[in-house]
């Protein structure tokens, strides 16, 4: 089963989704489960979505409205996540999904996206299209495959003349891509994995023609287009899984949190916790394990997930070279056992000293909210965040610094910070001279201190050398939970 999210207040989206107000809670319906250390859940944004196919149970239904497809030639098959009989494949010329006059014709700007993967590269593909079978001058690709360049692009054919325009990302065979064009009336702007792409203009202008522009179109396709015979026919070669049509343009955050991938740019460091040990798979800065054990992760999973509830319990990484960075994100997901006691969920500290280290989101147990505290010498600043925390319950918590500001974020949504002592002075790493270890579910220091070891469960921790935006830390939390 696809997984789907859609947002109920997805109208304070349309000009900001950083804005957005979403449910925070983390529980969800156990069919909806599943024990992929990468899994993602996509969000559908719900304002303006005029047709929504999954193709679940090998149908093109259509989940938003009453615009289902006709099915003619294409094979169900399993989909992106191997789930069976939810995508379609497309081979021939004959191979289409159409919707006859279906109710959006008269949009003059919207957003189409899809999950797409091509078996070959060698001929002019369409994703999607609107057409006339009537005439063979007017109809628009709703994203194209060019052989020449194998890169996506749009084709959009008028009495007039042609547009053609080809996008920068080239394409790998077999390989599923989250596509997606808009258009404002306008300009088109073509994504692909939730990034806009750079445009160059082969033939014609961006002129943003969507359907209500075109005289006599009758029909949207999937898979191919169709127009009045004879032509070369621009079938897709390849695999569709899942399509989204909005009779508005969907904003660049909107389409990341759709695509619902992990941010890569500036990751330093996983730790998924896969097969019981705590590795890192993008950078090589393992840690050695003390004390916790392994226990089931947030999808169930076992060995997935590590738990604390001594004080020698650590996960500790010893001067890793990141410690130099100025600026950066620490996330994770965890579930305390107890509130009771400061814990910490991942710190950087100073075995030789009692006074130099930054917690990376601490539990306060007199708020029980999320916190900041950092030490340097004589000086300590403390932040409380907003959310109150509940026991048993996973969370998704990021902390953020673009080196003068801290930020934090539970479940994808930014905190109203209170400063108890000190300043927001988004101390990081570098700024703390002498620090030598990184640890997860603890501190290590100079002892003897109040050991702030977390009671509870770690499951998968990141790092970044950068602090995510806003619309990036919800991304990340719609790809891992």
């Amino acid at each position: 089963m696809k997984i789907i999210v859609s947002s109920l207040f997805s109208a304070f989206l349309l000009a900001s989704c950083d804005n957005a107000v979403e449910d925070n809670s983390t529980e969800k319906n156990p069919e909806q489960q599943t024990t992929d250390a990468n899994a993602r859940v996509a969000e559908t944004p719900a304002s303006g979505l005029v047709a929504h196919y999954t193709f679940q149970g090998g149908t093109a239904t259509d989940l938003a409205g009453s615009n289902n497809g006709t099915i003619t030639g294409a094979v169900s098959v399993a989909d992106r996540n191997g789930q069976s009989s939810e995508a379609f494949q497309f081979n021939s010329s004959d191979d289409v999904i159409k919707v006859s006059a279906p109710s959006f014709l008269s949009n003059t700007q919207g957003t189409f996206a899809a999950w797409v993967k091509f078996s070959s590269l060698n001929t002019t593909q369409y994703v999607g299209g609107f057409g006339d079978e009537q005439s063979i001058l007017s109809y628009l690709s709703l994203v194209r495959l060019d052989p020449g360049t194998k890169t996506l692009g749009i084709y959009q054919r008028e009495a007039t003349g042609a547009n053609w325009l080809s996008g920068s990302t080239i394409i790998q065979a077999n390989t599923y891509y989250f596509v997606a064009l808009t258009s404002n009336g306008s300009s088109w702007t073509l994504y692909i994995n939730g990034v806009p792409e750079t445009l160059t203009i082969r033939s014609g202008t961006n002129t943003g023609k969507w359907i209500g522009h075109l005289p006599g179109i009758d029909n949207f396709t999937i898979g191919n287009v169709l127009i009045q015979p004879p032509y070369a026919i621009p079938y897709l070669n390849g695999n569709i899984d899942e399509v989204w049509l909005y009779n508005r343009v969907l904003t660049d955050c909107e389409l990341r949190r759709m695509y619902a991938e992990i941010p890569k740019n500036g990751l330093i460091a996983r730790y998924t916790f896969q097969s019981g040990t705590a590795t890192d798979i993008v950078g090589g800065f393992n840690g050695t394990i003390t004390g916790a054990t392994l226990t089931t992760d947030r999808f169930g999973t076992a060995n997935e997930a590590f738990h604390f509830d001594n004080p020698s319990d650590n996960i500790k990484v010893s001067n890793p070279s990141f410690l130099s960075n100025l600026a950066g994100t620490f996330a994770a997901w965890v579930k305390f056992d107890s509130l009771n006691k400061i814990q910490y969920v991942g710190s950087v500290g100073d075995e030789q000293s009692t006074t130099k280290y930054l917690s990376l989101a601490r539990l306060d147990p007199g708020t029980k909210t999320f916190s900041i505290y950092q030490r340097n010498g004589s000086i300590a600043n403390w932040i409380t965040a907003s959310t109150v925390i509940q026991p048993d319950t996973y969370y998704f918590v990021t902390m953020t610094s673009d080196g003068s500001t801290w930020s934090i974020y539970v479940n994808g949504n930014k905190e109203t910070l209170t400063t108890h002592s000190g300043a927001n002075t988004g101390t990081w790493f570098g700024h703390l001279s002498g620090l030598d270890n990184f640890g997860i579910g603890n501190m290590t220091i100079l002892s003897p201190y109040d050991i702030p070891n977390v009671l509870g469960n770690i499951d998968d921790v990141l790092l970044y050398n950068r602090a995510l935006t806003d619309c990036e830390v919800k991304q990340l939390y719609n790809a891992t939970r």
